[in-house]
């Protein structure tokens, strides 16, 4: 079966689509309220380059709490900052702090998207 990791292979845009995907299924399993934007293609453009950037970054080797601080970077020049709930509008979001600081649930998908990322490492 070696013959087959030389068949699959993922573009960065593809391995994008699961990540969002699986992060998107653990929300759902965790109780969250299901996300506005189910599908990569149904986030705003800013979005969307922003998780195929954590792709890139996490098929480089960058971890989850990069990957964490990867995405409040580029969520903050788009003016998002904290608050208690999540207020697309306002641009606000509760996860904008440290990974460190993140409930362990939260960690878990950052975990998810690294290591989905990671699997799905090879392009075309």
């Amino acid at each position: 079966m070696r013959w087959l990791a030389s068949v699959f292979r993922y573009t960065e845009e593809q391995a994008a689509r699961v990540c969002h995907a699986a992060h998107c299924a653990l929300q759902a399993v965790q109780g969250e309220p299901l996300p506005s934007a189910p599908g990569l293609d149904d986030l705003p453009a800013e979005l969307r380059r922003i998780v195929i950037e954590g792709v890139r970054a996490a098929r480089q080797g960058e971890a989850a709490p990069e990957l964490h601080a990867r995405w409040v970077r580029a969520m903050a020049a788009l003016g998002w900052t904290w608050g208690p709930e999540r207020d697309p509008e306002a641009r606000r979001h509760p996860n904008m702090i440290p990974f460190r600081d993140l409930p362990p649930d939260e960690q878990d998908k950052d975990e998810l998207f690294a290591a989905t990322a990671t699997v799905l490492r090879r392009t075309l």
